[in-house]
């Protein structure tokens, strides 16, 4: 594997973000999906004072939004601030390379309030939106994002492309931790065996251990591989290959991709949480179907 490194150091005084890792792929992408997996560097010395520790290690949530794009962000509710980019990948002047397009982000903040950005908020900008080239199926990109003047620590974005695929499967068994997130990835949509308009021909995709898509008029629906019942998550569907199927009261949701949507071979049980009342906003407010991921203490208040 190549590592490709591109420094974008920009200097704030928040704490650092913990290890978090999804995946994503943008219409027009020809088949190729990234991986994001954030990381601060260098890890803090296990002699660090535990109040200090504490504080590089505070949780801000990491997720990635696609609706026509694929949008990567993180947020710190204590300090009140969120940090966002675009990012997009194309063909390279040569064929046997690509380019990875990192810009700002185009969602506004009104936007962002439905993905628990409230207006008040302060939007971070990085210095630069650097256009990466000669980059190749397997290589990782390396995004130096921020640094912490005060201990020397920045946040590294590590981008790893690769090619979407496909497996297939018995029994519904509950995830384990030792598993990976659900990848829902060019995925056509069905409910009581009707197609959904707006997904016959979706070519994005989102994978994290916590996916969501929106409906147009049906609200949002969360999805998880794990039971999170403190969340209101039910069991109500299951996951084979590239097939997920759920109800919701009288209605069946089937949900095909292109390829397979949990980690391994078998029969999954999926828990659903349905949020009615959720509708994007400004430019998105006509939007028919958006997909994301996020953890569930920013999808789902307790």
């Amino acid at each position: 594997m190549r590592m490709n490194k591109f420094s974008v150091v920009w200097i704030a005084l928040v704490a650092l973000p913990c290890h978090a890792q999804v995946t994503a792929s943008g219409a027009n992408w020809g088949g190729i999906k990234v991986s994001f997996d954030a990381r601060i560097e260098p890890s803090p010395n296990p002699a660090t004072d535990p109040a200090v520790l504490r504080q590089l290690q505070h949780d801000i949530h990491g997720g990635v939004i696609v609706d026509q794009l694929v949008h990567r962000y993180w947020q710190d509710p204590n300090q009140k601030t969120y940090l966002a980019y675009d990012l997009s990948v194309e063909p390279g002047p040569n064929p046997r390379f690509l380019e990875v397009r990192i810009a700002p982000l185009s969602l506004t903040p009104q936007q962002m309030v439905n993905h628990g950005f409230p207006q008040t908020w302060t939007r971070l900008s990085l210095p630069k939106y650097p256009v990466i080239p000669q980059v190749q199926v397997g290589d990782t990109v390396a995004l130096d994002l921020m640094v912490n003047a005060s201990t020397g620590q920045k946040l590294v974005d590590y981008l790893t492309l690769r090619r979407t695929g496909s497996t297939t499967p018995a029994r519904p068994h509950d995830f384990s931790l030792a598993d990976a997130g659900l990848y829902v990835n060019r995925p056509r949509i069905t409910v009581n065996q009707r197609l959904v308009p707006a997904t016959a021909h979706s070519d994005g995709g989102i994978s994290g251990p916590i996916v969501w898509l929106y409906l147009q008029g049906v609200g949002r629906f969360v999805l998880s591989l794990l039971p999170k019942p403190e969340f209101g998550l039910k069991g109500t569907g299951e996951v084979s290959g590239n097939v997920l199927t759920f109800h919701d009261g009288a209605d069946t949701y089937r949900i095909e991709c292109s390829g397979q949507i949990a980690p391994g071979p078998g029969l999954y049980n999926i828990y659903v949480f349905h949020d009615r009342g959720w509708r994007p906003v400004g430019m998105d407010a006509n939007e028919p179907f958006i997909l994301g991921s996020a953890p569930l203490e920013a999808l789902i208040r307790k």
